[in-house]
């Protein structure tokens, strides 16, 4: 027996209604699928499934909302996303039920400080060493051609 097919649309509406009071929202595309952001952190999207997600980087927040009924972690594929949550279905299509759980995400992204990788610092040098280039394979074969000619006119020479 099938699943009952969800509009997404319909989804994504209820999600921008629920975030609507927000500061700071974008809205863009992410693993294929409609997100809302919060200076460049993510925070909640449509799941190509039919099921809204929250992001929740605490902790103890991500446990105490994942111990509500109809709450799951976020599956792609076999992979469980850390820190992403579905929020129960009951509350997908209700924007005043679902605004508390965007609003904590949101906050949470907010507080998502992006800081720039330190940068690797120089190895030291290593001390300098004479190096020969070898010949190209070529040079080496033409060197003993003409080797090998100057010793046949020699002998031709000689003999």
């Amino acid at each position: 027996m099938a699943a009952a097919k969800v509009d997404r649309s319909k989804l994504l509406a209820t999600l921008r209604d629920a975030a609507a009071p927000l500061a700071d929202v974008d809205e863009k595309k992410m693993f294929g699928c409609e997100a809302l952001f919060r200076n460049g952190a993510i925070f909640a999207l449509v799941w190509k499934t039919g099921r809204i997600g929250v992001k929740l980087p605490d902790a103890a927040r991500f446990e105490a909302l994942a111990s509500q009924k109809g709450s799951e972690p976020w599956r792609a594929g076999p992979m469980v996303m850390s820190h992403w949550l579905l929020v129960p279905p009951s509350i997908d299509g209700d924007a005043k039920k679902l605004a508390p759980w965007v609003k904590e995400a949101h906050g949470m992204a907010g507080a998502v400080v992006k800081t720039a990788k330190p940068k690797k610092s120089a190895k030291p040098k290593k001390s300098a060493k004479p190096t020969t280039k070898p010949k190209p394979k070529k040079a080496k074969a033409k060197a003993k051609t003409k080797k090998a000619k100057k010793a046949k006119a020699k002998a031709k020479k000689g003999g």
